[in-house]
């Protein structure tokens, strides 16, 4: 740009020592020459007089501003000037006045009175150290401008970014040296602010607990220039270490000399001690699991398993791994299949209805396959897991092994099927001699029709007390 500018001073030089010479030179073959070159370059080139008013305005005008140059001349030159910046080009041409040359930036109107930026660069024309006018270059910078604004903007929200950001964010140069730290990473290793934290600590470097992680990310940096985010060993300013969750990039210019190290970090202590408290509760949790008689499972929405626990082997001699392998219907029978199916059914019904609970369990009896070909009884205590929009994703069951159970209630229900197939009268009394069990043959001996009218009360009841 400062090359630039000096070519077009010299333009601007070479007009005013034109303008000096004998106005029968402006007839000359070198003269026009000189106006060919003058009319025909992109920025615009004006002289004024004494007062402002525009005696001359080149034709490149109308490619910056939409103006003929016969629409310009004879007017000011502030009548272009946007209204906010007329004190600062009447100070301008004060000191033109004086006879120093003073370049200046101010916005002008188009002809369709859109602003644009202008940069000014003049020479005073001065005649016995009297001012007689100027004669200068007129320059569009508005891109200039505009790529100044969104890179003050740019910078602005990046400082904003820096400083605000909940993420601790230092620059620091090879040396360990801290060249810029934000408020969350001073507060982070406990000082009370950036300054206070810069004064104090010489080379970032001294934040490191462990030696060995310090020269292992040194030589990350080395070899590669950025480092991921991982795990490192810190310490605060009182002495005490905790664990943050750093990446570190190396910083160049646009040369690709390397600057500084930007490194960001997020102290991770509370969440490092809640993954320990969390690993000994899962620790206890699945010693509970493992060792449970009852059997834990956890089916997908298409009915396939996702955990198994251990004590399946207890209940159908597989092991968690071959069970999960196993589709519903290897496991268990085409009307337990189907029991639950339906109960899959309902609750997406209830679920698209939006009457779903989440709470309720399901208690379903079920017939199983053991790896011996033998069956077992489980009671199934189902539940849906469901996510943050309340959509069922799982299926949780709690399987209680109810073999001996259904083995003592079909034993029950053979004896008295057998009981109620006899012709002779049978019963049961307790010990206060009421009936609490009779089969339909005794009934009707006694002229009954239905069991229940003598249920619970006595034997005596039936016969005369001088019978008894």
């Amino acid at each position: 740009m400062k090359d630039d500018y000096t070519t077009k001073k010299q333009i601007i030089d070479g007009m005013t020592e034109l303008h000096l010479q004998n106005a029968a030179l402006k007839e000359s073959e070198s003269a026009d020459k000189y106006r060919v070159l003058v009319e025909n370059i992109k920025d615009v080139i004006y002289e004024l007089d004494s007062q402002g008013v525009v005696l001359y305005i080149s034709p490149a005008v109308r490619d910056m501003l939409g103006f003929d140059s016969a629409e310009i001349i004879g007017k000011n030159l502030t009548a272009l000037a946007h209204e906010d910046d007329l004190s600062r080009l009447e100070e301008w041409f004060s000191e033109l006045r004086e006879g120093r040359e003073s370049p200046s930036e101010y916005r002008v109107r188009d002809k369709s009175g859109q602003l644009r930026w202008a940069q000014t660069r003049v020479r005073p024309v001065m005649e016995d150290g009297q001012f007689r006018g100027a004669r200068g270059i007129l320059i569009d910078v508005t891109e200039q401008k505009h790529a100044e604004e969104r890179l003050r903007k740019s910078e602005e929200k990046y400082r904003s970014v820096f400083q605000n950001s909940i993420m601790g964010i230092s620059q620091t140069l090879r040396d360990g040296r801290l060249i810029a730290v934000n408020s969350a990473y001073a507060k982070m290793y406990g000082y009370a602010n950036a300054e206070e934290m810069m004064t104090e600590v010489p080379s970032a470097w001294q934040l490191y607990a462990n030696p060995e992680e310090r020269e292992d990310v040194l030589r990350i940096l080395t070899e590669k220039g950025v480092m991921e985010p991982r795990e490192i060993n810190v310490i605060r300013r009182d002495g005490t270490q905790f664990t943050v969750l750093a990446g570190t990039r190396e910083i160049r210019d646009s040369e690709g000399n390397p600057l500084y190290y930007q490194v960001e970090q997020i102290d991770i202590t509370e969440r490092k001690q809640a993954e320990d408290a969390l690993r000994k509760s899962e620790h206890k949790y699945h010693l509970i699991v493992d060792n449970m008689a009852d059997v834990i499972t956890v089916m997908d929405m298409n009915l396939r398993f996702t955990y198994v626990s251990p004590s399946i082997m207890r209940m159908r001699g597989y092991t968690p791994e071959e069970a999960m392998a196993q589709p519903l219907e290897q496991v268990m029978t085409p009307e337990s299949l189907q029991i639950i199916v339906k109960a899959l059914e309902e609750e997406l019904a209830l679920e698209a209805g939006g009457t779903a609970d989440p709470d309720r369990i399901r208690i379903v009896e079920l017939k199983e396959y053991r790896k011996d070909g033998s069956t077992v009884w489980s009671e199934d205590h189902l539940s849906f897991m469901r996510d943050a929009a309340k959509k069922a994703v799982s299926i949780i069951s709690v399987s209680h092994d109810i073999t001996e159970r259904k083995e003592a209630e079909h034993k029950v229900k053979k004896q008295t099927d057998a009981m109620e197939a006899a012709i002779d009268g049978i019963a049961i009394l307790n010990k206060d001699q009421e009936y609490t069990y009779l089969n339909h043959a005794h009934v009707r001996i006694y002229g009954y029709e239905n069991v229940m009218e003598l249920i619970g009360k006595s034997w005596r009841t039936l016969y005369d007390a001088d019978e008894i």
